[in-house]
């Protein structure tokens, strides 16, 4: 679910949430000879959910200035299937994460839009996946998220 609220003219607050109950109605199956139970599920945290403030001015003939500030959450995963029998060690912990934008459009009465914004500013780290090679190799490897990332856009409308 998500919804936002315009809670003044130059105030909208907002956010999402999603539950997945993930799991295997059968979860028994078996390839070259070797029955495996499959569980949890890969790739499907139970909770994940965002908050959103984002102000609005107008500054007249300097243009439209918009803040926003985000934070995104979510539970634990997996990235594996087999987790609980031939693949252990597959978990990943929840984490969140926040990101900030300012941008300013209509720039001094024109079509150019400039944009500052920061992901992950408390450089929070963060595992966003991973291989498990388990069975081959006798270790899995968990993939890094990005570390804090800023930057300028530009855009400009034609």
């Amino acid at each position: 679910m998500d919804a936002s609220f315009q809670v003044a003219d130059w105030l909208t607050l907002g956010g999402s949430y999603a539950y997945t109950d993930a799991r295997y109605t059968d979860p028994v199956g078996s390839a070259v000879g070797q029955t495996f139970v499959f569980g949890p599920h890969a790739d499907a945290p139970e909770h994940q959910g965002s908050l959103f403030a984002q102000t609005n001015s107008d500054l007249g003939s300097l243009g439209q200035l918009n803040v926003r500030a985000q934070v995104y959450s979510q539970s634990e995963f997996f990235y594996s299937n087999n987790n609980d029998t031939t693949l252990p060690g597959t978990e990943i912990e929840g984490y969140t994460l926040a990101k900030l934008r300012v941008d300013l459009d209509q720039a001094c009465g024109t079509e150019l839009m400039l944009v500052l914004f920061v992901n992950n500013p408390n450089d929070e780290e963060y595992y966003t996946g991973g291989l498990p090679l388990g069975q081959v190799s006798g270790s899995n490897a968990a993939i890094p998220a990005a570390p804090r990332m800023w930057g300028l856009e530009l855009r400009y409308n034609f």
